[in-house]
């Protein structure tokens, strides 16, 4: 069998099949993954390798990945990183895994798990528009910036390619706005933009469709959005996709695990050896 090293990189780092593994070393499934579980303990009963500036602030960024199993039912995956302030790298912190929807209690145990020397320092807070997350970035002291990814790439599978599709002029219409709001620094520009969504949401667009509470939920959160344009020091990202790209990594780490453990400690030690994600200020979304 190959060196323990090689094992947990082509397994965690490259996520390939423990059958697939074991056919190319010769040796049992039970063989890999009896020497799988001993470097992985090894790896994680280590302290975590993260090594943050010693001086500065940070900008928390966080995102849930979900996971259902046939025999565990829904588990959400936390996971958070550390994006110095200045900076262009971010750190990740391990995981937390908790069973049930993601919930702002549950974020908050997650968070938690910071200890409060980092979290002193943390400045700001970058999400996606869950629930009540304006409130937990104001009771921490953090400035908030909403995720602009989360909220347009829902409608740019709903502009419609026909012609005939129904409010197609308005959709489009709707959408330009928002791209415009989410970037302008012209305050005049910002004001007649956000009077012209309040008028589309009063009557544009059919109830029907999801366009209406878009609408609604960037007029109530437009300063969460523009956060990365009112604190410019603070160098906000304005996406979550730092963390995105991270959970694209783990799902094809965990494709082949099935239970809720297996599937931390398979995170955990991926970040472990993979701490490190560019995260540049501003990332945007908009066409």
């Amino acid at each position: 069998m190959r060196r323990g090293r090689n094992i947990v990189r082509q397994v965690i780092l490259e996520g390939v099949p423990m059958r697939e593994l074991a056919a190319r070393c010769g040796c049992s499934a039970s063989a890999v993954r009896h020497r799988l579980g001993d470097k992985l303990r090894a790896t994680l009963n280590r302290p975590s390798p993260l090594l943050l500036p010693d001086n500065g602030g940070f900008v928390l960024v966080v995102d849930a990945l979900w996971y259902y199993f046939r025999k565990h039912g829904l588990w959400v995956l936390y996971n958070m990183a550390l994006r110095p302030i200045p900076g262009s790298m971010a750190f990740f912190l391990d995981p937390l895994m908790l069973e049930g929807r993601e919930h702002e209690n549950k974020l908050r145990n997650a968070i938690a798990t910071i200890s409060h020397t980092i979290r002193d320092r943390i400045r700001a807070f970058a999400a996606d528009g869950f629930r009540s997350a304006g409130p937990l970035a104001q009771e921490n002291g953090w400035i908030y910036q909403r995720c602009h990814y989360h909220l347009l790439a829902p409608l740019q599978s709903c502009l419609g390619t026909r012609p005939s599709t129904p409010d197609k002029k308005k959709r489009t219409a709707i959408y330009r706005l928002l791209c415009t709001a989410l970037t302008t620094e012209d305050r005049q520009e910002l004001a007649a933009v956000l009077e012209s969504l309040h008028e589309l949401q009063a009557g544009g667009v059919r109830r029907a469709t999801r366009w209406p509470g878009v609408i609604r939920q960037f007029l109530r959160d437009v300063g969460a959005f523009r956060a990365y344009l009112d604190y410019p020091d603070l160098q906000l990202p304005s996406t979550s996709n730092t963390v995105e790209a991270m959970h694209g990594l783990l799902r094809r780490v965990t494709a082949h695990v099935n239970n809720p453990d297996a599937v931390l400690r398979r995170a955990k030690a991926f970040i472990r050896l993979h701490p490190q994600i560019t995260c540049q200020g501003t990332l945007q979304q908009q066409k």
